[in-house]
């Protein structure tokens, strides 16, 4: 399957020291993802990467359901992340997952149809990035999904944990793993996280620990521990590495948290499951379909052209795959030659249908009425040409009959393409594949340990892949040296990409050395096998030759003792359970002889003709009852036949050793006197039978017939009793197997009839399921239409929620909290982890007594209740409750939403405070006008009024001096001085009030602002000083008009001006001088003067008494400046009044 690389994901600093989780789930795994993190601890060391079977075409929710039930923060994982503990990952959707150098890594699948999930792909991945720091977890799922990942774990050396079956919504997957036999723990899943921070602490995970020291065990207790599992299950694990077999020890432990081996012993002493649970992990019985498959297509590479130019009387081709543990890599192999063949037989098949080929070879006959595909079994048939056979053996029984059965899980179709799972399978029921015939029958699978039990020969092609790793140096060079007697000359050795020839690189030259694929290479000398090598009695080390002699002390006992065993003691053997000659003494020529081919050593082999028979079944009975047998039989020496006495003793080296027999064999005298005679009748013909054979007297063939007949009947009679006796037995045994024939035959007739009953209710079984998925089809489209509308609505109410700024809290009818605004954290001390609680579980931020009873008055009432209440920040907030109506206006909660009314409460009273402020203000300036009325204009126009009534006093005593009215009236020149002086101050006090009402009238009415409006009333406002109150007073500018504001510009001028007036008034000021600077950032106003000047206590005294600082103070507050006031340099006063833009 190919996929596609995002990114190349960054290295750690340091290699991750901390387990990583790996939990996997399909159908039904959200709850127990829940019950799961639930139960999670927040310091629990971990990391937790969630890989849920998730629907590619859709956006994953996962992260957001799950944040709810877990203490621990969840995220999505992303490409290149780098795991950290106490997180929990989550897998995207339309990606797959893996970990790669400590770090996480995204692909894209690019395969339409995929056939590995994700979450194998991912555990597979878990296993060779972490070794022995994985863990994997399976949880509720249909199908097989997980078994090959966790396969995989288990091999390196990790734990695995599936859901109890009972507890799960579909326990397809667990119950997967748990027949598998590879899971360590069984369990529900609030049970889980206990378990894994148990197993962390145990020295075997904990890499702190690991990194101080390693365990080691005492002197003898791991001999201790290898004699337990000898005695339990006849098994000698000497021969393994002892850091194997005390790594495997120690993750045992950890699962059992036992920290001391001596603990362990007992638990091993008092457990015979623990012990054989070690004696499975010991054995790592896990392999997979075509692993590595590159090393596949290299030997597939070499194979094709070999098998070819193969001779039909070299067939059939012989395989040997010791170590085979569940079978998969023997099918792999045989599937893999049968492929082979066949591209061989298509091209010759083509080649004869085209005539290119002779068409008179043996491949060529039946091959337009047969397919190709028959051509190849496991023996000999009519019309095959080249069949295979296929030996696969291993020591584990139980995984000898998971191979035997053939049946594997689903998942397999991740190592198996399409076309070989159609050609090579047949699917079985509860979602897995069976081997189909065809291959079944190329393969024979038996018990064999490859250390102690004699090697097939002759042997084309030998695949020990990952079995020599786990062995000694010293017994990988003999198990080598085995694969080089077994194999045929030029035939083949595969190994595992880990595993080397060692010192026997004499014995193999290599074919593919990436692929450590080899072929045996002749030699000239031929090394001496000891076999056994490894017993599984032993009680010595498996290293130990057993060819080896002891020279004996020349003693006068030991010479005795030689020189009768030499000249008088009869021929005899000393054999094992497999008929090897172990020792020999006396003629033992007479009895046995050498057979044709390669010297063997097995007793059976050897013996001469008349004796192999008899002499077998004495040796199994002696075996099996432990007695003492004798028997005799005639054999063949030469052209006679001699009658030989057999007797058979038990004899073992100590009490706990293998049981040994003691053959010895003795001539028989017969009836008609002692054969050795020159005389007797038996010893003459003897001399004679060659030279008479041809004689041409009838009368000496008579006579000798004569002669011989009495012997010649008693043999035959023994001859007779003998094969009477094994022919009893053989019948005997052949009428108890015909029973069992017919007791299975019949068994198997009723199992036919049940299956082909339940055939046809699975037949009607399918038809119903076939319509009810089309129904659940059609109303998965409509959900799926209700998912979106709900998903955009869902989308709606969270960005809503998310940016109201009003608290607002949902509760239902049991008022346990449903929802909540980001606000409302600031009233309650909530979290996202609070779903769901009850609200008296949570103290608000606020005291108000009456909040549970006003929620269950409207549930109760459906009337909504409001109250205003103050939090614990001071902050007063108008409280509503209202009812939560669903559909049918069923109250179904409550809605309290808290309306912060602090800052329309600030606001309104600053408000007024400004409004009475103003009018405060108005009404001083009022009176100050009113003052200057009274003050100035009034009095000047009290005084004009008295000159003018001069004027009128004047011109009224000339009207009374008049004597007749008709005379006109007369001024004297100082009488018209005086008037026209009189004239002259009304004139000019009239104007002085004018310019004081003018004056007056200004400071009233606003200023008209334009783009140089303050700039000219300021003008205008220092020239009328300098007019009317003489006194100097100038404007500067300094930098262009910026002010653009008429609020602005009226409030500055308002504050030049009453600085203009304090200086004249109380300042005594004769100079004044005004500056308006702007700038980019900064608008200045200054008014400094050179009159008294102002000290603290009289700015104060201003403050409290005056209304002018007051007023300006206030103007420069509305516009956002600062007035400040000052004394000058040289005297005088300074008024600054600063405004940032």
């Amino acid at each position: 399957m190919a996929t596609v690389l995002l990114s190349k994901p960054m290295r750690p600093a340091s290699p991750t020291r901390f387990p990583i989780v790996g939990v996997v789930t399909s159908a039904g795994g959200l709850t127990a993802l829940k019950q799961l993190l639930g139960a999670v601890a927040v310091d629990c060391g971990m990391a937790f990467v969630l890989v849920p079977h998730l629907d590619p075409k859709q956006e994953s929710q996962m992260v957001a359901i799950l944040s709810r039930d877990c203490v621990l923060p969840v995220v999505e994982a992303t490409d290149a992340m780098v795991p950290e503990p106490n997180r929990v990952y989550v897998i995207p959707s339309k990606f797959y997952l893996t970990v790669c150098d400590g770090a996480f890594q995204l692909s894209e699948p690019t395969e339409p149809e995929i056939r590995e999930t994700a979450i194998d792909i991912f555990l597979r991945s878990l296993a060779k990035d972490q070794g022995e720091h994985s863990i994997g977890i399976v949880l509720s799922g249909t199908g097989s999904h997980g078994t090959l990942g966790i396969r995989d774990v288990k091999l390196a050396g990790g734990m695995a944990i599936a859901q109890e079956p009972s507890t799960a919504e579909f326990d397809s997957m667990p119950s997967s793993v748990i027949r598998e036999g590879l899971s360590d723990y069984v369990l529900p899943p609030a049970e889980m996280p206990e378990v894994l921070v148990r197993y962390m602490r145990q020295p075997y995970i904990n890499s702190a620990t690991l990194a101080k020291v390693e365990i080691q065990a005492e002197d003898g207790q791991l001999d201790r521990i290898v004699e337990l599992l000898r005695k339990h299950t006849k098994f000698d694990f000497r021969c393994y590495r002892k850091s194997m077999v005390l790594r495997r020890i120690q993750r045992r432990m950890g699962l059992h948290q036992l920290e001391t081996f001596e603990r362990y012993i007992q638990l091993l002493g008092n457990d015979s499951a623990e012990v054989t649970a070690l004696y499975r992990d010991l054995l790592i019985s896990v392999t997979a379909f075509f692993r590595d498959p590159e090393a596949y297509d290299a030997l597939s590479a070499k194979l094709r052209p070999d098998l070819a130019a193969r001779e039909d009387d070299r067939f059939p081709f012989r395989v040997w795959v010791p170590g085979c543990a569940t079978g998969e890599e023997a099918y792999s192999l045989a599937l893999l030659i049968i492929e082979c063949l066949d591209k061989h037989v298509d091209s010759v098949a083509l080649r004869n249908a085209t005539g290119s080929g002779r068409g008179d070879g043996p491949l060529s006959e039946g091959l337009v009425t047969s397919s190709p595909r028959h051509l190849v079994t496991s023996s000999p048939r009519p019309g095959i040409a080249k069949p295979i056979q296929l030996f696969a053996s291993d020591v584990d029984e139980a995984a000898i009959a998971i191979a035997r059965a053939g049946i594997y899980p689903a998942s397999i179709s991740a190592d198996v393409s399409a076309d070989r799972l159609k050609r090579f399978f047949t699917e079985a029921e509860d979602t897995h594949y069976q081997i189909g015939k065809q291959l079944r029958d190329a393969i024979v699978f038996s018990r064999q340990h490859v250390i102690s039990d004699p090697p097939f020969s002759k042997i084309d092609l030998i695949s020990c892949r990952n079995l020599l790793i786990y062995l000694e140096p010293e017994m990988q060079q003999r198990v080598l040296s085995i694969f080089h007697f077994a194999l045929a000359d030029g035939g083949l050795l595969v190994l595992g990409p880990a595993e080397s020839l060692g010192n026997a690189s004499d014995l193999f030259k290599p074919i593919s050395k990436k692929w450590r694929i080899f072929q045996k290479l002749p030699t000239s000398r031929r090394k001496q096998l000891s076999f056994p090598i490894a017993t599984t009695n032993a009680s010595h080390s498996p290293q130990t030759n057993l060819s080896t002699k002891i020279p004996p002390r020349q003693t006068y006992k030991s010479l005795v003792e030689k020189s009768l065993i030499s000249h008088y003691a009869p021929a005899t053997a000393l054999i094992n359970r497999r008929y090897e000659v172990l020792y020999v003494t006396g003629p033992m020529v007479d009895y046995l002889e050498f057979p044709a081919g390669e010297l063997t050593p097995s007793l059976m082999a050897m013996c001469r003709p008349g004796l192999r028979t008899k002499l077998r079944f004495a040796c199994q009975k002696c075996f099996a009852e432990e007695t003492n047998v004798s028997f005799v039989t005639a054999i063949k020496r030469g052209e006679d036949s001699i009658q030989c006495g057999v007797n058979i003793r038990v004899e073992k080296l100590a009490a706990d050793t293998e049981t040994l027999l003691l053959v010895n064999f003795v001539d028989k005298p017969s009836r008609g006197g002692d054969p050795t005679n020159p005389k007797h009748p038996q010893g003459y013909l003897s001399r004679l039978i060659h030279r008479l054979r041809f004689g041409p007297s009838s009368l000496w063939r008579d006579r000798l017939r004569q002669a011989s007949e009495p012997n010649y009947v008693h043999q035959m009679e023994l001859a007779l009793q003998g094969n009477t006796e094994k022919l009893g037995g053989v019948i005997a045994e052949l009428e108890g197997a015909n029973e069992d024939l017919k007791s299975s035959n019949e068994e198997i007739m009723s199992m036919n009839e049940e299956l082909q009953s339940a055939n046809e209710e699975l037949e009607t079984s399918k038809e119903e399921l076939q319509s009810l998925n089309e129904e659940l089809s059609t109303v998965n489209i409509e959900l799926l239409d209700k998912v979106k509308e709900l998903d955009v609505a869902n989308n709606d109410i969270l960005n809503l929620i998310a940016s109201t700024e009003i608290p607002t809290l949902f509760l239902d009818t049991d008022l346990h909290i449903q929802r909540f605004t980001p606000p409302t954290v600031a009233l309650f001390n909530l979290r996202l982890t609070d779903l769901g609680r009850p609200l008296d579980d949570i103290t608000p931020r606020f005291d108000d007594d009456e909040l549970r009873s006003d929620c269950r008055k409207v549930v109760e009432g459906s009337e909504p209740i409001q109250h205003e209440i103050v939090a614990q920040n001071s902050r007063l907030y108008l409280r509503r409750i209202l009812p939560y109506r669903s559909k049918g206006d069923h109250v179904s909660g409550v809605v309290i939403t808290f309306v912060d009314l602090t800052d329309r409460l600030t606001l309104e009273r600053s408000l007024k405070e400004s409004k009475d402020h103003v009018l405060e203000i108005a009404s001083n300036e009022q009176q100050r006008i009113g003052q200057e009325l009274h003050d100035g204009t009034q009095q000047e126009l009290t005084g004009l009024s008295l000159i003018a009534g001069t004027i009128e006093d004047l011109f009224a005593q000339k009207v009374q001096a008049m004597s007749d009215d008709h005379d006109p009236i007369s001024f004297s020149h100082e009488e018209m001085s005086r008037c026209m002086e009189t004239s002259s101050k009304l004139v000019r006090g009239l104007k002085e009030a004018n310019q004081h009402v003018q004056s007056l009238s200004h400071g009233i009415m606003p200023v008209q602002v334009d783009a140089e409006g303050l700039q000219s009333a300021l003008t205008e406002l220092a020239s009328r000083t300098t007019v009317i109150g003489k006194v100097a007073c100038s404007f500067a500018q300094h930098g262009p008009p910026s002010i653009e504001s008429n609020t602005v510009a009226t409030h500055l001028y308002r504050i030049a001006q009453e600085a203009v007036n304090n200086a004249q008034r109380h300042g005594k000021a004769t100079d004044i001088r005004i500056s308006l600077s702007t700038g980019d950032d900064q608008t200045e106003l200054e008014v400094s003067d050179n009159g008294i000047g102002v000290d603290e206590a009289n700015l104060r005294q201003h403050r409290r008494e005056g209304m002018g600082l007051q007023i300006m103070e206030y103007r420069a507050h509305v516009i956002g400046g600062v007035l400040s006031i000052s004394p000058g340099s040289n005297d005088g006063t300074i008024v600054q009044c600063k405004i940032t833009t």
